[in-house]
C-alpha cells in the first residue's frame, strides 16, 4: 500500500487461486463430500470475498483454479459434466473481471477423448489462461502413456500447465492420520515428476512442461476490444527444490543437463 492509500498497481499476480463456483460445491454437496483430502472442510468462496483478499495483499491478477480433488470424486462417466460446467464458471468470472481474475480450465480425467475435447472448448471458445492437471488420477501418473495426448496436445498449444497436488491412491495407508497437505501433497508433487522425468514427458513435450518461472500475459476480454496486457512473474510450482531433492538422493546423473536448466 502506499502512503495515500491506494492500492498498488505493480501487477502482482496469484498463480495459486482456487474457486469454488457454486456448480462444484453442489456436485460436492450431493455426493456427500463434507471435508476434502483426509479432514479439511469444504471452504465457502465468493468473488467478493477473493476481491477483498486481494485488495488486502497487493494482488493485482488471481488466476483462479480447482483445487484437489478437481472433479475425481466422481465416477469417471461424470466428470466432463462437471469439468464443462466449472470452466463456464472460470469464463464468466473472468468476463465479469477481466482486470482481475484469469483460469485454468480443469479437464476430465482419465477419459482422453474427452479431456481433449474440454482443452479445445477452454482455449478456442472460452479463452481459458491454461489448464490445471492433478498430479494423479485415480492412482496413475501423469508419465503414463495413457496421458500422452493430452500432454502432446498442451505442448502444441505452448500453453501453460499447473500442476497441483492430489491425494495418493493408497491415501489411507499412508497418511498417518494427518491431512494430505500436510505429507501427502509434496510427496505426490514428488512422484508426478519423477514419473515425468524417467517417462521423458518432460523431455518430449519441452513447451509446456518444462518451463520453471513462466511469463503470463494476461489479455483483457473486454467487450469494448481495449486490449490491456503485463507480464508477471508466474511459479507453477517449487520444482527447484524438488530437483535439488532428488540430486541429494543421488539422481542428478538419470536427468542430464534437464536439471541444470531447472536450477538457472
Amino acid at each position: 500500500m502506499t502512503d495515500t492509500g491506494a492500492r498498488c498497481v505493480c501487477g502482482r499476480i496469484d498463480v495459486h487461486a482456487h474457486f469454488l463456483p457454486e456448480v462444484y460445491a453442489q456436485a460436492l454437496e450431493r455426493a456427500g463430500m463434507r471435508t476434502l483430502d483426509g479432514g479439511f472442510p469444504v471452504p465457502k468462496w465468493s468473488a467478493e470475498a477473493a476481491l477483498g483478499v486481494m485488495d488486502r495483499q497487493d494482488i493485482a491478477t488471481a488466476m483462479v483454479s480447482l483445487s484437489s480433488p478437481s472433479t475425481h470424486f466422481l465416477p469417471p462417466a461424470e466428470r466432463p459434466a462437471l469439468a464443462r460446467a466449472v470452466n463456464d464458471a472460470g469464463a464468466a468470472l473472468v468476463q465479469a473481471r477481466p482486470d482481475r481474475f484469469g483460469y485454468f480450465a480443469c479437464l476430465p480425467m482419465p477419459d482422453i477423448e474427452a479431456s481433449l475435447a474440454e482443452i479445445r472448448r477452454a482455449f478456442d471458445e472460452l479463452g481459458a489462461d491454461g489448464v490445471v492437471l492433478q498430479t494423479n488420477t485415480d492412482g496413475v501418473y501423469l508419465g503414463s502413456p495413457a496421458f500422452a495426448p493430452i500432454l502432446a496436445e498442451l505442448n502444441r498449444r505452448k500453453t501453460t500447465l499447473f500442476l497441483h497436488p492430489t491425494s495418493p491412491a493408497c491415501f489411507g495407508a499412508l497418511a498417518l492420520g494427518r491431512p494430505a497437505p500436510l505429507l501427502e501433497f509434496p510427496l505426490d508433487t514428488t512422484r508426478t515428476i519423477v514419473d515425468l522425468l524417467y517417462s521423458r514427458r518432460l523431455q518430449t513435450n519441452p513447451a509446456s512442461m518444462t518451463p520453471i518461472s513462466l511469463r503470463l500475459r494476461h489479455r483483457s476480454r473486454k467487450r469494448n476490444s481495449t486490449r490491456k496486457s503485463w507480464e508477471g512473474p508466474m511459479t507453477a510450482f517449487p520444482y527447484q527444490q524438488i530437483i535439488l531433492n532428488l540430486r541429494g538422493l543421488g539422481l542428478s546423473c538419470a536427468f542430464g543437463d534437464l536439471t541444470d536448466s531447472f536450477l538457472h
